[in-house]
């Protein structure tokens, strides 16, 4: 959304790809242990850590809005109201330099990184780099648009290290190269792996780089460029090597289908739970079946009488005869019973 209309059409704006607004995603604060320091104090040290270093030709100024001169620097700071910059004007030739430096060193464990926004307009700009100790980790140069933009920079190989670290700003040829810097957060990094994750519990899934860059700031970085999710820029703020080197679109839309120039993020599967005990089967108390008139009642066929065999029957068998005899005579007369009451209904 362009700030100055309220919509998203305005002069920072022109370029996004029109539709619906996507949902407003919350920043994500950094990591616990994290060192940020936005410049809204002045006092010295800054944030307890940051200090001018002694030796260089020009110290950074902490300013709100715009630099003096016309046509460099940045308007505003990216977030707050202020942030430091390296003043080109006056009595300045090209390669004098302002450092900016930690008071103490460091340590760094695993996943140590360093994160930072830089703004570097300007005809005649000069570079920005960053050390850690005497290592080049980062550096910038020439005019870079009027826009601030956000760099990460991964710190692993020092795990295990303590380290100093420095920005320092060059001067170019001229006037018009004013240096900014705002929103340092360095993360000193853990030991070890994460604390398990408790039985039962789904993982978040994290959020996507682009949605936190975006949901921080303006539109006014978009104008200088097209708005598909993945127009290339120097780099993202807490993006890591795979989103490297991409910008997300200032207009959200849902940041976790089109993250910067990478596959859409998997949902966590959550466990699954466990079964449940089975419950003691209970035994039914014994009942009195009820005894049901059926509808129709099919006809007993009747047993035909063994043939006759050669001899007299033995009492025994006499005996069991007369018994059939006599069943087959009683069920006769229960098939007539029940042929007269189904008969009267």
């Amino acid at each position: 959304m362009d700030r100055s209309t309220g919509s998203t059409a305005g002069p920072n704006c022109d370029t996004c790809v029109k539709g619906p607004p996507g949902p407003t995603v919350p920043p994500v604060p950094p990591p616990p242990g994290s060192l940020a320091c936005g410049f809204e104090s002045g006092a010295k040290p800054y944030c307890g850590l940051w200090n001018d270093a002694s030796g260089d030709q020009q110290d950074f100024t902490r300013k709100a809005g715009s630099t003096p001169s016309g046509g460099t620097g940045p308007s505003k700071a990216v977030e707050g109201h202020y942030y430091i910059y390296y003043e080109a004007s006056g009595r300045q030739k090209a390669g004098d330099k302002a450092i900016l430096q930690t008071i103490k060193k460091v340590a760094l464990k695993s996943g140590a990184d360093l994160e930072f926004d830089w703004h570097m307009f300007g005809a005649t700009m000069g570079s920005l780099e960053v050390f850690v100790d005497s290592d080049s980790v980062w550096k910038m140069s020439g005019d870079q648009g009027n826009q601030w933009q956000a760099s990460a920079i991964k710190l692993d190989k020092y795990a295990g290290k303590s380290v100093n670290i420095k920005f320092v700003a060059s001067r170019g040829g001229s006037w018009s190269g004013d240096v900014a810097i705002d929103d340092i957060i360095l993360i000193p990094g853990s030991d070890g792996a994460p604390a398990p994750t408790p039985a039962g519990t789904p993982t978040p899934t994290p959020a996507s780089p682009c949605a936190d860059y975006c949901s921080r700031r303006d539109c006014s970085w978009t104008r200088s460029y097209s708005c598909p999710w993945t127009a290339p820029i120097k780099g993202v703020k807490r993006a890591r090597p795979e989103q490297e080197g991409y910008k997300c679109c200032c207009e959200l839309r849902t940041a976790e289908s089109q993250p910067c120039g990478g596959p859409a993020p998997t949902p966590a599967t959550a466990p699954a739970p466990e079964p449940e005990p089975e419950p003691e089967p209970i035994t039914p108390a014994p009942t009195t079946p009820v005894p049901t008139t059926p509808a129709t009642v099919p006809p007993v066929p009747t047993t035909p009488a063994p043939p006759s065999t050669p001899g007299t029957p033995t009492q025994t068998e006499q005996e069991l005869l007369n018994k059939v005899d006599s069943l087959e005579k009683q069920m006769a007369e229960v098939l007539k019973l029940l042929n007269q009451l189904l008969s009267q209904r």
